[in-house]
């Protein structure tokens, strides 16, 4: 009987620092994330499609990465306490219900990923306004230069003379 009890404890010990380790890994992972996402809007601003294109594929890789821990969490958390409920589980009651050094520890995790992911937030609508100006700023470039052309049909050959056929294609291919 003694033996039970001894192995229901190391069993409760080691779910709260598998959690603990897993939520380590999330807070991490949305640093790592970050990170990515500065390196994007560095190669936004530098108009470096490979290294955009690059940077596409790590955010991609890194969300699921997060994901796939987030599932693993609830799973953990549903395992320690015995409910379904675990996507809405309190991390600072079950803390409280460890007891001991958990829910300082906890605090402490959990305020490193508000961190990051406020940080990650933050990021991501500076990336979307980024890549939203730069999408009008091509099509504004776009728009200008069809009107440029349309202004200036006067096409005029190697030898000096006005061109006869002076249509907006051969307009645009003499400007490009």
């Amino acid at each position: 009987d003694r033996t039970m009890k001894n192995s229901n404890v190391q069993t409760s010990k080691a779910s709260p620092e598998k959690l603990h380790a897993l939520m380590a890994e999330m807070a991490e992972g949305l640093e790592k994330l970050y990170d990515c996402l500065r390196t994007q809007q560095a190669a936004l601003l530098k108009w470096d499609l490979p290294a955009f294109s690059a940077t596409i594929r790590q955010q991609k890789r890194l969300a699921r990465e997060n994901l796939e821990r987030e599932k693993k969490r609830i799973a953990l958390v549903r395992e320690m306490t015995g409910k379904n409920g675990a996507e809405t589980s309190s991390l600072r009651q079950l803390a409280e219900n460890l007891g001991g050094e958990w829910p300082g520890r906890f605090e402490k995790l959990a305020g490193r990923i508000r961190t990051a992911s406020g940080k990650v937030s933050s990021m991501k609508e500076q990336n979307e306004s980024v890549i939203k100006n730069s999408r009008k700023l091509v099509n504004d470039q776009l728009i200008l230069l069809l009107e440029l052309a349309r202004l200036n049909r006067n096409l005029y050959e190697g030898s000096g003379k006005k061109s006869v056929k002076a249509n907006m294609h051969k307009v645009l291919d003499q400007k490009a």
